[in-house]
């Protein structure tokens, strides 16, 4: 009876660690998912910022032509506005490659979320078959030989699933 009560006060500790670690798993899920729908925004801020450059410098090109009297303050500010587009482009391909890669971050930790929501059913049946089957179990009208060595085949397979899962 003791290691019964030993053994289920550690199932309800591995039991506490791994909802423990499926919420700071959840939690960082989330995070990484209003991390990247703020990237999008910024992206979509500098794709609007490199639109209004741009039009500004067509503008610009255009006076050029039918004004001459401006024609090296138009030249200078184009230059400026030339290199402002270069720098905002090149933010917006920085910010892509960022929203990528937390894209990728967030899909593995969904797997992962996945994953132990579809593992921790399955451990759980285990762990009760394996409390039922005790290797030194005294009662034998309880659990046949039969019954209790298949039992102890799936403790044996339950301990073995539950090693990736620990610290």
């Amino acid at each position: 009876m003791r290691r019964l009560r030993e053994a289920r006060a550690d199932t309800e500790a591995t039991t506490a660690t791994n909802a423990s670690k499926l919420s700071r798993i959840t939690v960082q899920r989330d995070g990484l998912q209003v991390r990247v729908t703020q990237l999008e925004r910024d992206l979509e801020e500098q794709k609007d910022n490199s639109s209004k450059l741009q039009r500004q410098l067509d503008n610009w090109q255009n006076l050029k032509k039918s004004n001459h009297a401006d024609l090296e303050t138009l030249r200078k500010k184009k230059a400026e506005l030339e290199v402002e587009l270069t720098e905002a482009q090149a933010e917006v391909e920085r910010l892509q490659k960022v929203v990528e890669k937390e894209r990728g971050r967030v899909t593995k930790l969904k797997d992962v979320l996945s994953e132990w929501k579809v593992s921790f059913s399955p451990t759980v049946t285990l762990y009760i078959q394996h409390i039922l089957c005790r290797p030194n179990a005294t009662s034998s009208k309880r659990v046949g030989k039969r019954p209790r060595m298949r039992l102890q085949l799936q403790r044996r397979q339950w301990k073995s699933s539950n090693k990736k899962y620990r610290n």
